[in-house]
């Protein structure tokens, strides 16, 4: 199930997605019926969706708002035609709910294989009521997660680094497919801002343990934030990812800092100017989630074992914290966050955004090394991690909590995006 969480201390600013009363856009598919079995069947099929319905899902014949969920009920045999006589005034893919009584199982075969013919895409939706419930509250969450992304503005502040060699997105590619608006930012704004950012009595958040780092390294931190934070509104972004190195040749510091607090207040906000990242992120958070972007440090696919690292994390993930420095440079400001040991998904988005790698586990242990970034989590994995090794999507991996295998395929499944086996 998706849900929103995070430590009391800090508040996210979740999408407004998968909250109690999601509206279903029902339209019922049937054949003509004598009178005696057309009541009976008006009766069976209200209790029925009923049931499936429960406290979270609202079916109505009109659209409430365009993330709505367009569903067709196939409530008999005979359905085929009318289905034919109106798909076209709708975009696929298709979704067809079925009760299974009145030959409608068979006529919702038929429509599907009509669909299939034409190259279109669509689903049956059946089983017992608790799976039609969940899959239809996946669903109803992948739709909303849609009309999120197709009004989200993503920015790169800077170039890529460069070593990210393969990590780059066609933006324009992107906008067809998501309707995610990327937007090139030269480095030169950012610097802009840092140099008329006052610096900011800004206080850290709760669950800070140990030391605070010297005043000056903290004044900059808060100064690269306020920087950040006000790029994202002059050009009314969701999320960005920056050329972050080249703040500590110039300033000797870092915006690790800022990235954890900005992913905490409900922007997606990226390291090293890593573009599929940034999207992978912004389709977590499409579905309620912030996400922590790692290095990976270990993969053993025997043992299903994964461990991510970087030096800043959104601080709502973690149940408590600390400030080093910065891994790779030593300045700095860099996050050492405490994981929950609790359930995740591990996803990224192939550059090319044909594909993705989606696993699920849980993490098993927060670490402390020394030869890697700050932020620590060792995962143990439900799935083989092989996929990773063979066919990698870049040097970053993104961790969120709770198992969101079924809104994740379903969002990118109505995009025409297949895993990676």
């Amino acid at each position: 199930m998706l849900r929103k969480r995070g430590p009391s201390h800090l508040s996210l600013r979740h999408p407004p997605l998968y909250t109690n009363g999601v509206n279903i856009l029902l339209i019922e598919l049937s054949s003509a019926l004598a009178p005696a079995q057309a009541k009976a069947l008006s009766k069976a099929s209200s209790r029925f969706l009923q049931d499936v319905g429960g406290e979270d899902l609202v079916f109505s014949s009109a659209r409430v708002s365009e993330g709505d969920l367009t569903v067709f009920y196939v409530a008999t045999g005979g359905s085929e035609v009318p289905f034919s006589q109106v798909y076209a005034n709708y975009p696929e893919p298709y979704y067809f709910l079925v009760r299974g009584e009145a030959n409608s199982l068979a006529s919702a075969l038929e429509i599907l294989s009509f669909l299939q013919k034409k190259g279109l895409r669509g689903q049956i939706i059946s089983g017992d009521i608790a799976k039609i419930h969940d899959d239809l509250l996946s669903l109803a969450a992948a739709s909303q997660a849609k009309e999120y992304l197709a009004s989200s503005r993503l920015g790169i502040i800077g170039e890529p680094s460069d070593w990210l060699i393969a990590s780059s997105v066609d933006f324009a590619l992107a906008k067809a497919i998501f309707g995610t608006q990327f937007l090139s930012i030269p480095f030169s704004v950012l610097e802009e801002e840092i140099a008329h950012e006052p610096l900011l009595d800004k206080e850290l958040p709760q669950g800070l343990k140990g030391p605070l780092p010297p005043k000056a390294a903290l004044q900059e931190a808060f100064r690269i934030y306020g920087a950040l934070l006000r790029i994202t509104r002059k050009y009314s972004l969701n999320g960005f990812s920056l050329r972050c190195f080249d703040l500590i040749g110039k300033y000797r510091a870092t915006a690790c800092l800022a990235l954890g607090l900005l992913n905490s207040e409900g922007v997606s906000a990226g390291c090293e100017g890593d573009e599929a990242s940034l999207l992978s992120m912004q389709i977590l958070r499409a579905l309620g989630e912030p996400s922590f972007q790692g290095n990976p440090v270990a993969i053993d696919p025997e043992k299903k074992t994964l461990v991510l690292a970087h030096c800043t994390l959104p601080l709502a993930m973690a149940d408590s914290y600390s400030l080093s420095t910065h891994y790779e440079s030593g300045l700095g400001i860099g996050l050492r966050g405490r994981f929950p040991k609790e359930e995740v998904t591990i996803f990224k988005l192939s550059p090319a955004l044909d594909s993705y790698h989606l696993l699920r586990g849980r993490v098993a242990a927060n670490l402390t090394a020394e030869d890697c970034c700050r932020s620590q989590a060792a995962v143990d994995l439900l799935d083989s991690p092989e996929p990773l090794l063979t066919h990698p999507y870049g040097n970053h991996l993104l961790l969120a909590y709770g198992d969101l295998k079924k809104p994740l395929v379903a969002l990118l499944d109505s995009l025409g995006i297949k895993g990676q086996d």
